[in-house]
């Protein structure tokens, strides 16, 4: 059941019997085994990426993103038309007409343009992407790989909610908890690592793309990070991405460049804590695009610091007798 209350506000519901109901999963998720084992969901907010076996140790790390700018799903629509492009490319080289697949793909096919529902056209590779963790050594990043393992624990309509077991690295493997609600721009991210044995640091944030390089914004007094990415395209034809983490324990929260540049990024911004061995790293991440209900900085920090709030002095559910409710 999902309801909207107000700040002091008390609302009361009665449980009677009725009849189900079909409900369109605006809030759902699946895994795509014949596009790289990508786990992708989405809500009526925004949509994500997150990459399987196919790609482990291929160097593409973190969470990616799909802009959307609508209500209903779209990701089964994009992937169906990205993937219809791929066997039309097989069956044009069969014809010895190879070489207008990629004008045909750009105009008809690709979702690395939007269509007027929404894109791919965020750049991950070997980064945090959009609010990925990952344990440090100093102020290095030991960036995670990719899933081993997904099970989908809820899928709708009004939660999507998967375990990832991550692949082992160096004698440690991550487990994740990611859950996110219909109706909000944020998930939430439980984390655990099996085999950290003393206190570790761990952190999440995203990556800085040299395409803007500034931008950044650090609030300690509400415990979160976020920035504005431009998506691919630094003329801004796509819109601006806001992206954020929000944390609710003691975090360090700064800036980290690369000592190289890769995957077109200068560096992270970043909320850093202590992992202690068997305890839960949690945090929420989060997006808004400038096409869609967030067409500023000024707007997506107002999401982030209210999201905060709520979260801190979160809804109170109060249960009375259900002996009567019955009938």
């Amino acid at each position: 059941m999902q309801t909207f209350v107000a700040p002091g506000q008390i609302q009361e519901f009665t449980i009677v019997r009725g009849e189900p109901k079909t409900y369109r999963l605006d809030c759902n998720g699946r895994i795509y085994p014949n596009r790289e084992d990508d786990l992708a969901w989405e809500n009526d907010r925004n949509a994500w990426r997150f990459y399987g076996p196919k790609m482990h140790n291929k160097g593409v790390n973190g969470f990616d993103i799909f802009t959307k700018n609508v209500a209903y799903p779209i990701q089964d629509v994009l992937y169906q038309s990205e993937l219809t492009s791929y066997g039309v490319n097989e069956q044009l080289k069969k014809q010895g007409r190879g070489g207008e697949w990629n004008q045909l793909h750009r105009d008809n096919y690709t979702y690395h343009r939007d269509r007027g529902q929404g894109m791919d056209a965020y750049t991950v590779g070997a980064t945090l992407g959009a609010g990925a963790p990952a344990l440090m050594n100093g102020n290095e990043l030991i960036l995670p790989d990719v899933y081993e393992k997904a099970e989908i624990l809820d899928n709708g309509p009004l939660r999507f909610r998967v375990r990832l077991t991550m692949y082992e690295q160096n004698g440690v493997r991550e487990v994740r908890l990611i859950s996110q609600d219909r109706g909000s721009h944020f998930a939430r991210c439980e984390v655990t690592y099996e085999g950290v044995s003393q206190a570790t640091p761990v952190c999440a944030g995203m990556v800085v793309h040299e395409s803007y390089p500034f931008g950044c914004i650090i609030n300690k007094k509400n415990n979160y990070i976020a920035y504005g990415d431009i998506l691919d395209t630094p003329q801004g034809t796509n819109g601006q991405l806001f992206i954020g983490c929000l944390f609710l324990d003691k975090t360090k929260l700064s800036y980290l460049p690369m000592t190289e540049k890769k995957s077109g990024a200068v560096g992270h911004v970043i909320g850093q804590q202590t992992y202690q061995p068997g305890s839960v790293f949690v945090y929420y991440f989060g997006t808004g695009w400038s096409k869609y209900d967030v067409p500023n900085m000024a707007v997506w920090e107002t999401l982030l610091q209210t999201q905060a709030s709520s979260l801190r002095q979160p809804l109170v559910v109060q249960p009375q007798s259900l002996n009567a409710l019955w009938y």
